[in-house]
């Protein structure tokens, strides 16, 4: 490829990151989160979702072979009479939903990294009124759990226009405090949750791998759906834009003096290897995990993460 091809690519990767951070700035300055709900909403398509359970409604899903014990009615036989084999037709079933969102309100979900950036916690903030907007708008249920050390604040399901504004004011009365407690709050939320629904998770999970893994298993046990947005700033995926300095842990207090680009290669490698874990953990028990950057657009992150947890449209 020419350099004459590269440059305009380069270009225009260099006019799309402007112009979301531009987006982000505009809709940071909104304040209102059910304003920026509404506007991230706004940017997507929406259509009706369909839960993973098969069941006896109206739209065709696939075909299966017959076993022994089927509904002979639901046999396909002019699939038959074209196969001499015995199928038996297979609907999607759509049913209400209810979205438990678990927003991680930590210290560390505080950072912003750069100056004018929007804080992880800000960035979740706006990511979890969308989808509890989405979820009502649709029909269905959300509910909502905050993770600090502790759960410090939780809402049960509801489906209502109050109960969005609601649910939007407690996660805007939370500011991010205290060291990361996920694991125990995830925990804590399971007496929370009385039936099977689809639960989100927002947070940067800095924590172990395997802790987290072992907090999700009583969810997954109870046919729960799990779907998680790890939510990172630029400059905890690259040190290398960093200069030499002190470097401080907002939920410790803890702190280093180090030369960034003397760490950055070990770092990013490590970094990589917690990512792929988490990836990997999630990936084989069946769980979507979404990556997203601060810098990213919070409508490509929903969009994405919708489809992940099962939404249509």
């Amino acid at each position: 490829m020419t350099a004459a091809f590269i440059e305009p690519r380069r270009r225009s990767a260099a006019r799309k990151r402007d112009e979301v951070a531009r987006f982000i700035e505009t809709i940071d300055r909104l304040r209102d989160l059910n304003v920026i709900a509404r506007t991230l909403v706004e940017g997507l398509t929406q259509g009706r979702h369909a839960t993973p359970q098969r069941g006896g409604s109206t739209e065709f899903f696939d075909y299966r072979m017959y076993v022994a014990g089927d509904d002979v009615r639901r046999l396909d036989w002019k699939l038959f009479g074209r196969t001499d084999r015995l199928y038996v037709r297979r609907h999607r079933q759509f049913a209400d939903l209810t979205v438990q969102i678990i927003l991680d309100c930590s210290a560390s979900m505080g950072f912003a990294g750069a100056i004018g950036r929007l804080s992880k916690h800000r960035y979740a903030s706006m990511l979890a009124a969308a989808l509890a907007m989405i979820t009502i708008r649709q029909g269905d249920r959300a509910a909502l759990a905050l993770a600090g050390e502790t759960l410090v604040g939780a809402l049960p399901a509801g489906g209502t226009l109050e109960h969005l504004h609601r649910l939007i004011h407690v996660i805007e009365s939370k500011a991010p405090r205290g060291a990361t407690g996920l694991v125990e709050c995830i925990g804590a939320a399971q007496h929370l949750i009385a039936r099977r629904r689809l639960v989100v998770l927002l947070s940067d999970f800095l924590v172990e791998p395997a802790d987290l893994r072992r907090s999700l298993y009583p969810l997954l046990h109870r046919g729960c759906e799990v779907m998680a947005v790890q939510i990172l700033t630029p400059e905890e995926v690259d040190l290398r834009g960093l200069g030499g300095g002190r470097f401080v842990d907002d939920e410790t207090g803890l702190s280093v003096r180090s030369h960034a680009p003397t760490i950055a290669r070990d770092y990013a490698r490590l970094m990589r290897e917690h990512i792929a874990t988490l990836r990997r953990d999630f990936t084989n028990r069946g769980m979507a995990l979404q990556g997203a950057l601060t810098t990213d657009s919070p409508i490509d992150t929903l969009r994405l993460a919708l489809r992940a947890g099962g939404w249509r449209g």
